[in-house]
């Protein structure tokens, strides 16, 4: 057994450079202002700090060199980068990169020695499988050979037991045609005394009727000449040797001219042909016409021996020999192709998202219930006059879960249809010193249902961007209606960014551009932090 091979998912080089790789994959769009990225820059490092503090590293390492990759390669070619404004912006993100890269660097190590603890354990565990399957194949093939011997004895003795049986067969069908044969030399013999007997009995009473009538004949001639010998000379002295009272002449030891001698009953029959030298059937046939008239019947067709179609006698069967060659069979093969689960192997990138199971994998964000009540409660003025109210929305990470805590509610200018946010710098300012971070923005339409409008799909495009997690929450009090809404991922979000107009103008409607969020939780807690920076 071979050493494991370890594969790109469990090597601590490739781990580090794939996270490498997720980090440095940062796009820069030129229609957000190069102001907002330093804004979102903030963010990434607070998210970073989190994870590190948490023990998540390569959530934190994803987002350092995220950070890394954003200042230092993509936003210099932006072109809103050059701006004067920035100049304070660079100064704070400079420093922040001299952080930032001895912290990545330092979690780049304690990854890569966790990750070879990991390759350690891995391959131990590995080599224990591996050994099992090992072991568990060693057993497999030994219970195969097992089997393939038990089976190979089974049909050896089947063999060798057919072999007997068909022995047996053949020596019963032969003795029985053997007696068969005897039986049927008996019963022509038998035949052939019966004829011969019959024949002695016919040829005794011709012979008897033949010395019956040559009796009757020399009687009758005697009589002629005593008749002659009276009527020539009656009285004479001269008597003849044989007279009326005489005794008749030998007749047994007169034979007859012209009739053959009688044979005896002992000789054989006539023709030369002996019944005791009939061998077999074939030649009885030949000989005896009247054979097969008889009683006698014929010759049974033998049984073929087992294993073979042929319809011949056993006598003259030639493919039966005692002498079979048995061929052992091979055992099966034992499949030794190491077939490894992968399923369970861990991905090469671990998901941010990981207790998430929502349809896109974002992280979670939770709602507290009252949020809503309470802006909705600071935006009744400007609802009864018919005037949008708009409010940022932030909080923080924990647990790889975003849980809003603050409504900051910046300066601001609103008609019945739009809002415009005025002095940015203030909820930069707030998020910095309550170190928040932004999930995104709430907004009411005081006379129309709960929806995205043009201006509402623009705006929060960019807050999307920077945060896929990021949410917009329309408050319509006249309908009585709440929507948490997002750009749908993949077609809606690349359309408005892609999108250039201004103001309020159309979109396409199908397929839909937003969506109910599936990412978001309520909670009743009654937490969250209402900051009105109008005042």
């Amino acid at each position: 057994m071979g050493e494991p091979q370890v594969d790109e998912a469990h090597d601590p080089g490739a781990r580090v450079r794939a996270l490498c790789n997720v980090g440095s994959s940062v796009d820069i769009d030129a229609n957000i202002p190069a102001k907002r990225y330093f804004r979102s820059g903030l963010e990434i490092i607070r998210m970073a700090n989190v994870y590190y503090d948490e023990g998540e590293l390569e959530s934190a390492f994803i987002l350092y060199s995220k950070f890394i990759s954003l200042f230092v390669e993509k936003l210099p070619k932006h072109p809103g980068y050059k701006d004067k404004a920035l100049h304070q912006d660079k100064i704070k993100n400079r420093k922040k990169l001299e952080d930032v890269f001895p912290k990545a660097e330092e979690v780049k190590k304690r990854l890569r020695k966790r990750y070879e603890q990991q390759l350690e354990v891995w391959l131990e565990h590995e080599r224990e499988r591996l050994a099992a399957i090992a072991r568990e194949e060693e057993l497999e093939r030994q219970r195969q050979e097992e089997e393939w011997k038990k089976l190979e004895e089974e049909r050896k003795k089947k063999e060798e037991t057919d072999r007997e049986r068909r022995d047996y067969e053949f020596a019963k069908a032969l003795q029985e045609e053997e007696s068969f044969l005897e039986s049927e030399k008996e019963k022509y013999r038998q035949l052939e005394l019966k004829k011969q007997e019959e024949l002695k009995k016919q040829q005794e009473l011709e012979k008897a009727k033949e010395l019956a009538k040559q009796a009757d004949q020399l009687s009758v001639n005697d009589q002629d000449r005593n008749a002659a010998g009276i009527a020539a000379g009656i009285g004479t002295a001269g008597v003849s040797s044989v007279g009326i009272g005489g005794a008749l002449p030998n007749v047994s030891a007169t034979v007859s001219p012209g009739l053959p001698a009688a044979r005896p009953a002992t000789a054989p029959p006539m023709g030369g042909f002996n019944a005791y030298n009939a061998v077999s059937p074939s030649v009885i046939n030949a000989y005896s016409p009247n054979f097969m008239s008889t009683d006698v019947k014929p010759l049974p067709t033998p049984l073929p021996p087992i294993g073979t179609s042929s319809t011949k006698g056993i006598l003259k069967d030639s493919s039966y020999s005692n002498d079979t060659t048995i061929v052992p069979q091979q055992p099966p093969p034992v499949d030794r192709s190491l077939k490894v689960d992968r399923s369970t192997k861990p991905t090469i990138v671990p998901e941010i998202t990981n207790t998430t199971t929502n349809q896109y994998g974002l992280r979670h964000v939770v709602v507290p219930q009252d949020l809503m009540v309470k802006f909705l409660n600071l935006a009744m003025p400007n609802t009864n006059r018919n005037v949008e109210t708009c409010a940022i929305l932030a909080g923080k990470l924990a647990q790889n879960a975003f849980q809003i805590t603050h409504v900051i509610v910046p300066k601001q200018s609103g008609t019945s249809d739009s809002c415009t946010t005025l002095n940015e710098e203030d909820i930069f300012d707030y998020q910095d010193n309550h170190d928040l971070i932004t999930l995104g923005w709430i907004h009411t339409h005081p006379s129309q249902t709960a929806f995205l409008s043009s201006v509402d799909l623009h705006t929060h495009c960019s807050y999307q961007l920077m945060m896929p997690e990021a949410i917009a929450i329309v408050c319509a009090p006249k309908h009585k209606e709440t929507g948490i809404f997002m750009l749908t991922p993949g077609h809606g979000l690349d359309l408005i960014a892609s999108c250039r107009e201004t103001g309020f103008h159309p979109h396409p409607k199908h397929p839909p551009l937003f969506e109910e969020c599936g990412h978001v939780t309520l909670t009743n807690s009654k937490s969250v932090i209402v900051a009105d920076l109008r005042h």
